[in-house]
């Protein structure tokens, strides 16, 4: 309910609707070492905070700034051990494949709606 009702909201201030949570535990337990429902709290309080009473100063943050903590947030996230040779060599066939044509599709067309369509029709030919 939460979720969705931040979403409705989000477009109230500009904002666009989604769900931030993964980039966000990452960054309360990378950092401070949050891992309890406080540091959640804490973090939503933070936001609002900036979105509404900060907005004028966090506009004027540079985008190639917050592209670029968006990118680290992506590298941390990702599971390297997924795509090193060991484990893709034990990882079943029919994964792999779903994996790469979802990657390969993503990054051809450049729209990961795309991709993950392309990865769940080839989950549904294969095996």
């Amino acid at each position: 309910i939460g979720l969705g009702v931040g979403n409705i909201m989000a477009g109230f201030y500009g904002g666009i609707a989604g769900c931030a949570m993964i980039g966000q535990t990452i960054v309360n337990v990378e950092m401070g070492k949050g891992r309890s429902r406080i540091s959640t709290l804490a973090a939503g309080i933070v936001l609002l905070v900036l979105v509404t009473a900060l907005s004028e100063v966090m506009a004027k943050i540079p985008m190639a700034v917050l592209a670029g903590i968006m990118a680290i947030v992506a590298v941390k996230t990702f599971s390297w051990h997924s795509v090193q040779p060991g484990t893709l060599k034990n990882a079943p066939v029919a994964e792999t494949v779903v994996m790469l044509v979802t990657v390969v599709a993503t990054v051809f067309t450049g729209n990961l709606a795309i991709g993950v369509l392309g990865g769940i029709m080839m989950m549904f030919i294969l095996p």
